[in-house]
């Protein structure tokens, strides 16, 4: 089960843990609604049975952009695994805030909207990955430990092309890079905080892995495939050769995306969408947004962040009711901004770095109306 921010019906391909070719679902051009949920069942070759899958692989099925804001998979056993797209944006995916409620603890109940992670089959919105590989025990709800492990270390996360990677090229019947051999976790130590963490966090980080399963015949591939998988993924550039995007955290090692996304409006009233945290993240995308409870607008098409207009700011904010920006004065005021591209950056000193970024005209941003327009 997918929740998805409107666009095209995703594709879906499974592999066993040790790479083993299980099945996969093409994906298809059909328009789905934002907010929905969409269910993928993938039917399992027959010489990989009903076993589990420890590898999954997400693939836009069309050329509009979708936003997928989480993952859900259900086994024939019985058993459940899932991933938090939260983890894809924190390691550099393109993300967007979402109102998509996901179940995130199938125990406890506890309601999670996380940001939603998109990709794009043609790249018409600037928008440069067609999927993501997955790793699903390295993200099991159960192991709580791992993933405090990956706040201490993200490397452990996001440098690891076999535990979680975004593509600039992938069809839903191309493997994946899985991990030459199972990762291997922790069962016993002195200290509890340890069990269910990396044994050999070398085997981890910087782990370029090796081709999943030939998805099409359902046979493990031979070396040969394999050799060949791998300098292919190898020849899209850096991006793929040992991490999962490329510099966690800065923007310098891809071109900035074209943004017609940004035209359109979002006005939020949850808490949990945050129009600063957009406009202050290098790798956020897509709509421009208003978030109520913070009264500030966060205007995607440079990221400038602005004040929603009220009795006492009058101009140079985002007339919320009209859906419409006035324009700036002189004498306007503007959100004191802690980060630009990712840096911290103090207000006395935002301008210069505006002009160096070629932002600066952004201060003289003039009427607007917005003619496309969510109210959540």
């Amino acid at each position: 089960m997918l929740p998805i921010f409107g666009g095209n019906t995703p594709g879906a391909s499974l592999w066993d843990f040790n790479g083993g070719a299980i099945g996969f679902t093409d994906g298809t051009s059909k328009i789905l609604p934002q907010g929905n949920f969409v269910d993928i069942t993938v039917n399992p070759n027959a010489e990989a049975g009903n076993i589990q899958a420890a590898y999954v692989s997400i693939t836009n099925g069309g050329k509009d952009a979708v936003c997928i804001a989480g993952l859900a998979l259900t086994f024939p056993d019985g058993g459940r695994a899932g991933f938090s797209t939260n983890v894809a944006a924190a390691c550099g995916a393109f993300w967007s805030n979402s109102n998509t409620p996901v179940l995130q603890q199938q125990a406890t109940g506890e309601i999670e909207n996380p940001k939603c992670v998109w990709i794009d089959r043609d790249g018409s919105n600037g928008i440069p990955y067609q999927g993501f590989g997955i790793h699903l025990p390295s993200f099991s709800n159960s192991n709580k430990n791992l993933g405090a492990s990956y706040s201490d270390n993200r490397d452990l996360m996001c440098k690891s092309g076999p535990r979680f990677r975004m593509y600039p090229q992938l069809i839903t019947e191309e493997s994946i890079l899985v991990f030459p051999h199972p990762p291997e976790f922790i069962t016993d130590s002195d200290d509890p905080s340890l069990i269910g963490t990396d044994k050999d966090p070398g085997f981890i980080i910087e782990n370029p892995g090796v081709a999943g399963g030939n998805l099409i015949s359902g046979l493990l591939s031979g070396i040969l495939r394999r050799r060949d998988v791998i300098r292919r993924y190898h020849q899209h550039g850096p991006a793929l050769s040992t991490s999962t995007i490329g510099s966690d955290g800065s923007s310098g090692t891809q071109a900035p995306p074209r943004r017609p996304l940004a035209e359109l409006l979002i006005i939020s009233p949850h808490e949990f969408n945050s129009a600063r945290e957009l406009c202050e993240s290098w790798n956020s995308f897509g709509h421009s947004f208003v978030s109520l409870p913070e009264s500030l607008f966060c205007d995607m098409t440079d990221k400038s962040l602005y004040y929603t207009c009220s009795d006492k700011v009058m101009s140079c904010c985002l007339d919320t009711d009209q859906a419409s920006f006035r324009a700036c004065q002189k004498t306007s005021t503007r959100p004191p901004v802690t980060q630009v591209n990712g840096t911290s950056v103090l207000p006395s000193t935002l301008r210069t770095r505006q002009a160096n970024s070629g932002l600066d005209s952004s201060w003289m941003k003039g009427d607007m109306v917005y003619d496309s327009v969510q109210r959540w």
